[in-house]
């Protein structure tokens, strides 16, 4: 959780050093001249019609390599980081305002990841170490803002996440970790993910994704309390998504920061929540928990 929101905080670091308009935009005066034309909505910010610079939709495609932690609760230790692998692809929606140069960006797609056995945990007095690999198929949607650089270069600070399927190739079990990894067969097992996304688009074509993932997989599906815990975190998101705007609009420059932070502060904190219950607040079984830091290349079309 920790290493998650040093993430997040980097990130922010990192955006705010290389990109000067940032404080520039921030304190622009955001007044205008009352227009003949009715103003329209675009990503809650009200504006006139002439200052829709474009709006496209596009399709695109990426891999990404990254490192990944399993863990879950009962486990005598945290696991080593493993290699973890993906590929991912789906539609893009991407529209920009003229008066502000910050554009929304609306990603929805399927990834599937693959990530490499490695130990869990075992040394000499529980038997062999827990080595599982793990594939997971997911769908998800992603919302992020940019601040446009000009040229078709951008920096796009994004949350997202939805829902995923996984399963376990185990391949050896230490003693302890037994009912532990047992709990979730071979079967395919249903989970959610949640990702906190920096993406520097090179031009109208081209992206470097730095991604921090966060996946809970569940050992069993019990679909009132989990639609109950997801509802109350779905009230709390909209809370944030609502104060988020209202600031938005006050401060155009703020917006993609502040959406940033907020949403995925909330999603992170969720998931904490349900690192023990995994149907908080109902007391439920603990998931697996899987948190990737991944880096990865991405194109548009």
């Amino acid at each position: 959780m920790i290493r998650y929101a040093l993430f997040v905080t980097m990130c922010i670091a990192i955006v705010s050093a290389t990109t000067p308009l940032v404080s520039a935009v921030m304190h622009q005066d955001t007044a205008k001249q009352e227009s003949d034309d009715a103003p329209i909505e675009i990503f809650g910010l009200r504006i006139g019609r002439d200052t829709l610079s474009k709006s496209e939709s596009l399709q695109y495609i990426d891999v990404s390599y990254g490192m990944s932690t399993v863990d879950r609760q009962g486990f005598a230790k945290t696991a080593e980081a493993m290699p973890s692998y993906r590929i991912r692809f789906g539609s893009e929606s991407r529209s920009v305002s003229a008066t502000t140069n910050i554009m929304r960006s609306e990603q929805s797609g399927v990834s599937l990841d693959f990530l490499n056995a490695t130990p869990l945990q075992g040394d000499a007095t529980t038997g062999p170490s827990t080595r599982v690999s793990m594939w997971s198929l997911s769908f998800d949607n992603s919302t992020g803002f940019a601040y446009d650089l000009g040229g078709d270069a951008s920096v796009v600070l994004s949350h997202g996440g939805g829902g995923m399927w996984g399963w376990l190739d185990r391949q050896s079990m230490a003693v302890t970790d037994t009912q532990h990894v047992v709990d979730f067969g071979r079967a395919m097992r249903f989970g959610e993910r949640s990702t906190a996304g920096v993406t520097v688009r090179l031009g109208s074509a081209f992206s470097i994704d730095m991604n921090a993932d966060w996946s809970l997989l569940y050992p069993r599906h019990q679909f009132l309390q989990w639609a109950t815990s997801h509802i109350v975190e779905g009230i709390a998101d909209g809370i944030v998504t609502t104060l988020v705007k209202r600031a938005g609009v006050k401060s155009p420059g703020a917006l993609p920061i502040l959406h940033f932070l907020l949403r995925n502060g909330v999603a992170a904190g969720f998931k904490l929540l349900r690192t023990r219950d995994m149907n908080w607040p109902f007391n439920s079984a603990p998931p697996l928990s899987v948190i990737t830091y991944r880096i990865g290349f991405g194109m548009a079309f």
